[in-house]
């Protein structure tokens, strides 16, 4: 009962300021969403933090060279090309893309049941019981669904 006080007396003063200082009525926080939101923020930055590049070298004779997933420093690959030039090879940047990384659709029952299955070799009953726990804790939105929205 304590913490549904909190929720409201938190989550309702701290939405009115965001509308307030953002003017966009569909802002919200609250006790357990605002440090959430932080971690997920703090996670992605991460993630931003560790992505690595695919290098694809064209060779003569239109041989392809493919090197991918070598964490580089700002520094490190000038210094690489660097030390290439200095060997009298010619480099060219033909062309820089990024592409976006979707992550999976969210479980449905029947795809957690699934996973969870096959990766972790235990039962369905278990599962649910997890599933079941996790929601009552907030850690996830309702398991039990068809929808993966």
């Amino acid at each position: 009962r304590g913490s549904r006080i909190e929720d409201r007396w938190i989550g309702f003063s701290l939405s009115k300021k965001l509308w307030q200082e953002f003017g966009m009525k569909w802002l919200s926080a609250g006790r357990v969403q605002t440090p959430v939101l932080g971690w997920v923020i703090e996670r992605y930055n991460e993630s931003r933090a560790s992505i690595r590049p695919i290098f694809r070298i064209v060779l003569e004779n239109d041989y392809i060279l493919v090197v991918e997933n070598i964490k580089l420093d700002s520094k490190k690959p000038k210094e690489i090309a660097e030390e290439i030039r200095e060997q009298g090879i010619e480099i060219t940047i033909k062309e820089k893309k990024e592409r976006t990384i979707n992550p999976p659709p969210p479980f449905t029952t029947d795809t957690i049941l699934r996973e969870a299955s096959q990766r972790l070799r235990i039962g369905v009953d278990r599962i649910m019981r997890l599933a079941q726990e996790l929601f009552e804790l907030g850690l996830i939105t309702y398991h039990r669904t068809e929808v993966p929205r």
